[in-house]
């Protein structure tokens, strides 16, 4: 009994580890795509605080922002100090609860869905590249989509929100 236990504690300690917060293997956006893919996939076992971990956290971001000292007026940088982190939190909680909310909407099983693409535009602002992806997948005969977005920091596409699920035409 105990070995089991043990065995199924490993099991969701692997399963979770790519929700943690090292994204240094997210070096394309093709991997940006398939790592928002699969914390969908995972959505039904997936936490709140779990969805949370998985993306990037404002202390990161605030860390990453601050880092760049080289703009001498940095609007970018000034208005994510200001971001207070409860209220940072929530908004990260809303769209978690909004995924599973529509997902039931739609009766997603996520476990079974499919990668179709990903698609992606950039934009730059005080030295900060962002990225706002939309995620195709597929479930049953229907294909949905999400926005996907990352920050690229460090040669690294950082997960920043997963979001606005709705179904594709």
């Amino acid at each position: 009994m105990k070995k089991s236990r043990l065995l199924l504690i490993v099991f969701f300690t692997i399963t979770f580890s790519a929700h943690s917060q090292d994204f240094s293997n997210i070096t394309s956006l093709e991997k940006m795509g398939k790592y928002a893919f699969n914390i969908l996939k995972n959505l039904d076992k997936t936490s709140e605080k779990e969805f949370k971990n998985s993306l990037l956290s404002l202390a990161k971001i605030k860390m990453h922002v601050n880092k760049k000292q080289n703009y001498a007026k940095n609007e970018t940088r000034d208005d994510i100090n200001k971001i207070a982190t409860e209220t940072y939190n929530q908004k990260i909680n809303e769209e978690y609860i909004a995924l599973k909310e529509k997902g039931k909407e739609f009766n997603i099983e996520w476990n079974v869905i499919e990668y179709l693409d990903y698609t992606h535009s950039q934009k730059t602002k005080d030295g900060f590249t962002v990225v706002r992806g939309k995620l195709i997948f597929k479930h049953k005969e229907n294909k949905y989509q999400v926005i996907a977005s990352a920050f690229f920091v460090d040669n690294v596409y950082k997960p920043l929100i997963i979001r606005k699920l709705r179904e594709k035409d």
